[in-house]
């Protein structure tokens, strides 16, 4: 396991004040901005590296993923085989800019990884955390209590996942034969953490001594007014959603590229503006474990594998690309 937000990176006992986006109690992100935000691409399908294979079907991942993030009323910006040096770069003027009147901010990620840390730049591998964190609350203030979203399609090891297959048997005579389907073995987990991997969180008090009294107790929230200012951790409202579990390979068709951003691509057209964003991911996740499978009729050990994503929240409320309305001059 590895630290989504490195311990050395946090904020500690800081004063910050920033502008309020939403209301401490609201369940939904405010996605009533003038803009949606910008949508970033970094498309990887050619190496420096002469032990690097090219990456063909990442032109289609692109398509795909332009249209998409097109349709939802994000500004889109497309990156092919950027170095280390420039994907830093692009991060930090956008970590800089003016992001007040927008609603999110999307970075996708399409690459080889190494391991589960690491992202492959056009000419260096990268700790695939440089991505998201010059947006930390504290750093990148006008994006503060709003959604950070980032898609990585990429490998995070070898370990292939040959699946499971579930079978449903005809209870009687009549009924009709088997029904079955495969999933991957490592389908249908949730591991929710009370904190990010190695993060140290402020102290927070939460419970106070009452005077003459030898007992704590808790500090119980209350309801406020809707511009009662209120206190986030600066590495609130992330979403960070990777195209399978740690440590396994991640598919990707030669022609119609991956698996993963094939699926996302498909329930943003069908579910974006209707459903959470949270909801459409496990929708996500359904699509690639049940209806993707490898093929390799030469390679017997890369025959009938599967594939699952793995979505690491730290959402606080519920994102909603609704429709914007579009202004008239």
């Amino acid at each position: 396991m590895f630290s989504l937000f490195s311990p050395d990176t946090q904020s500690h006992c800081q004063d910050i004040e920033v502008p309020m986006p939403v209301a401490k109690d609201s369940t939904e992100y405010n996605m009533s901005h003038a803009r949606r935000g910008r949508a970033i691409v970094f498309n990887h399908d050619e190496f420096q590296m002469d032990n690097m294979t090219p990456r063909p079907g990442s032109g289609a991942d692109v398509k795909n993923l332009e249209a998409s993030f097109d349709a939802l009323g994000f500004q889109v910006s497309v990156y092919t085989n950027p170095e280390f040096r420039e994907i830093t770069e692009i991060l930090s003027n956008l970590s800089q800019e003016d992001h007040s009147d927008a609603d999110c901010l999307v970075v996708a990620v399409l690459t080889h990884g190494l391991g589960e840390r690491y992202l492959w730049a056009h000419d260096m591998p990268y700790f695939v955390e440089k991505l998201w964190l010059p947006f930390t609350a504290d750093k990148c203030r006008t994006l503060a209590g709003k959604p950070k979203i980032f898609f990585i399609q990429a490998c995070r090891g070898t370990k292939l996942d040959g699946g499971v297959r579930l079978v449903s048997r005809a209870n009687t005579e009549t009924d009709a034969g088997v029904n079955a389907y495969k999933i991957p073995s490592y389908a249908d987990f949730l591991i929710a953490y009370s904190t990010v991997e190695d993060g140290k969180l402020s102290k927070m008090r939460e419970t106070e001594e009452e005077e003459g009294e030898g007992y704590p107790h808790l500090l119980i929230p209350t309801t406020m007014p809707l511009h009662t200012p209120y206190k986030i951790p600066t590495i609130a409202d992330f979403l960070i959603a990777y195209s399978t579990a740690e440590g396994f390979y991640s598919w990707r068709h030669p022609e119609n590229g991956t698996w993963f951003i094939q699926c996302l691509c498909q329930e943003l057209a069908d579910s974006g503006s209707k459903l959470d964003l949270l909801s459409i991911m496990t929708r996500v996740s359904r699509r690639v474990a049940l209806d993707m499978e490898s093929y390799n009729d030469l390679l017997s050990w890369q025959h009938q594998q599967k594939q699952v994503p793995s979505i690491n929240s730290m959402l606080i409320r519920d994102v909603i690309f609704k429709p914007k309305t579009k202004q008239t001059s």
